[in-house]
């Protein structure tokens, strides 16, 4: 993930895989992380149900630190922080609520010597009528990251990002807390073992190309959406 650095170039490759039978599974981890998928059984079973809000605030780096490569501050190589780094959560917010309905976002950039926004403020709508907000920031001093979803019948909520606690509660059911403590070494593995398994056993990857598509939409929606000041409405493109 993403396809490529920009929509154009991501249809290309969209079409490409389309048309061959080889395998391409965009590498979108928090798939593969316990405390993602336990959110998404939780919305699956009825506990959480279906999503009414979710959010996710990234502030700072999520490890803490930006990566050195100084190809991610470059827009034509990285796509810009929606594009490179954000991706995962319009991804993943996806797989919790299905279909995106449209974007509105505001972005700008506060570092000097970047050609990409480095602060954002995205709210979504999506088809099942849940909506979602993102505040990102590559600026910050320090880091503190937030996510969580509200659905119909429960609530999750997250004081981390693929660490720290998570409280759950549901109707009738006392809150609680799960602390699911998976070294981040681990969806990766899970990750290319999904691959392997899919070639091996001539099946589809569990995540698609079509997801890493519709995921590219979204942040490219998001960045037309802060140019042109108006919600941006999906998909972009043809399916």
């Amino acid at each position: 993930k993403p396809l490529a650095a920009n929509l154009q170039d991501s249809v290309k490759l969209y079409g490409i895989a389309k048309g061959s039978r080889a395998k391409l599974m965009p590498g979108f981890c928090l798939r593969y992380h316990g405390m993602f998928k336990y959110v998404k059984h939780l919305i699956k079973k009825g506990k959480v149900g279906t999503p009414v809000l979710m959010w996710r605030n990234a502030i700072g780096a999520a490890i803490g630190v930006l990566a050195p490569a100084q190809w991610v501050m470059q827009r034509r190589r990285s796509g810009g922080m929606l594009v490179e780094n954000t991706m995962h959560i319009f991804d993943a917010f996806r797989w919790y609520a299905g279909e995106y309905d449209s974007v509105y976002a505001e972005t700008r950039t506060v570092s000097k010597g970047v050609d990409i926004e480095d602060t954002a403020m995205v709210a979504m709508k999506f088809k099942c009528g849940a909506y979602a907000t993102i505040t990102q920031t590559w600026a910050a001093t320090h880091s503190w990251d937030t996510w969580g979803v509200t659905g119909m019948n429960g609530t999750v909520t997250v004081d981390g990002y693929i660490g720290g606690p998570m409280q759950v509660s549901w109707k009738d059911e006392s809150l609680r807390v799960v602390d699911i403590k998976e070294d981040a070494i681990l969806m990766y593995r899970k990750e290319l073992e999904g691959f392997v398994q899919g070639i091996l056993g001539n099946a589809e990857p569990e995540v698609g190309v079509t997801d890493a598509l519709k995921a590219m939409e979204a942040a490219t929606a998001a960045l037309r959406s802060s140019e042109e000041g108006k919600p941006i409405k999906l998909p972009l493109v043809g399916y």
